[in-house]
């Protein structure tokens, strides 16, 4: 957050102070890789199962230390089928997150600091360009933010998402699917 923002609103004594609805607001883009775990893809190799993925996002902070952001990931998610063969989807991954500055809240950090770990976790829907595969997700993550400046932060994003069984078009073995992506990006703060 920028320095003038602190000094407006202050946390005195642990208490937040909401901001303005003008101020605090983010946008930001990132790449990087993404393994699907579904029923069938331990038969292929490992690296085969590892991808791209690209997300964009968007959000706001609601105190110093709270945000909500909305996010939009793609990715072609790589795997095995039953059969033993390697299979392949387009998957779109739309969520909202909460992310909490954990210790600016407990120990009173300076929420300028230049490295900042923030944990999230979201509720989304994914979905795919195969018939009946669409579900509703939980995400949990850790945002490793760096403040470059007063308007850009480098962010490296690591996180897992809990999916329906169904997604790789196989109902039957785990109970669920899901994916983990690392990132790397940037956040433009207005």
């Amino acid at each position: 957050m920028p320095a003038a923002l602190m000094q407006a609103y202050p946390l005195p004594d642990g208490n937040m102070q909401v901001l303005k609805g003008s101020e605090g607001w983010f946008v930001g883009t990132g790449v990087g890789a993404q393994l699907y775990v579904g029923d069938s893809d331990g038969k292929q190799d490992f690296g085969y199962r590892i991808s791209a993925m690209a997300e964009v996002d968007a959000g706001k902070w609601i105190t110093p230390t709270m945000a909500l952001r909305f996010q939009a990931v793609g990715a072609r998610a790589t795997g095995g089928s039953i059969s033993g063969k390697e299979d392949a989807m387009n998957l779109m991954h739309f969520h909202v997150d909460f992310l909490a500055d954990v210790l600016a809240l407990l120990a009173k950090r300076d929420v300028s600091s230049f490295y900042t770990p923030l944990p999230f976790v979201g509720v989304g829907f994914a979905m795919t360009d195969l018939k009946k595969r669409n579900c509703a997700t939980l995400t949990v993550g850790l945002l490793n933010r760096f403040n470059i400046n007063e308007h850009i932060d480098l962010n490296l994003e690591l996180k897992g998402t809990l999916l329906s069984d169904k997604m790789d078009g196989f109902v039957g073995g785990c109970s669920g699917e899901g994916t983990a992506m690392l990132s790397a990006g940037f956040t433009y703060k207005f």
